[in-house]
């Protein structure tokens, strides 16, 4: 039995120097991005590891929130997974998001805020016998803002209008029924189902 200490003890000791050896400094530039993977500002973010810090510049320090870049400053192994929780102001989610670690010890991670479905508006185009209207263009105005999306083959449509604050919206449908453009428009709030009417 004594002669398998030393052994054991060796294995050990190895073990730990192995695992150390293939520890990085990582340098990571994090992005909040929507899912069309643009930058979004206003965030807050946080990780269950490392230190997030301002991006510096030669102008100074600029604050991460305003243009949705952080830098990460992290020990670790690649593959190894970081959890960031995030929480954005207006239509998205808040919640947690984890990532493993790049290859590259200066890569990008990008960091996804999901949109709150119950900040969004839905609703069908149809006519007055209630058949759907397909590709009809809808506009939502909101706060100087136009969002714009288009009505699938069923009529229906969804925009994530960041209707957070409970202000209501104006919904606006153009769509083109026996060859002529017809419009309608209504108001609506977050959440609610709207049937956009097109009469011929």
């Amino acid at each position: 039995m004594k002669k398998c200490l030393p052994v054991l003890f060796f294995v050990v000791l190895f073990s730990a120097c192995y695992s150390e050896d293939f520890k990085q400094s990582y340098r990571l530039r994090v992005h909040v991005v929507d899912l069309n993977r643009q930058l979004l500002v206003g965030c807050k973010l946080s990780v269950n590891k490392g230190e997030l810090r301002p991006i510096a510049s030669g102008l100074g320090d600029f604050d991460p929130s305003q243009i949705g870049v952080w830098e990460l400053a992290f020990e670790g192994s690649p593959g190894e997974e970081i959890t960031f929780h995030i929480s954005c102001p207006g239509h998205y989610l808040v919640g947690s998001w984890s990532h493993p670690l790049p290859s590259e010890q200066n890569g990008v991670i990008e960091v996804i805020a999901y949109p709150d479905e119950s900040c969004s508006v839905f609703g069908h185009v149809i006519d007055t016998s209630k058949r759907p209207i397909p590709d009809a263009k809808v506009y939502v105005h909101k706060d100087n803002r136009i969002l714009e999306t288009t009505a699938d083959a069923n009529g229906e449509f969804s925009v994530p209008a960041g209707m957070g604050d409970g202000q209501p919206v104006l919904i606006e449908v153009i769509a083109t029924v026996r060859g002529k453009p017809r419009r309608v428009a209504r108001w609506a709030t977050a959440g609610q189902l709207v049937d956009m009417i097109i009469v011929p």
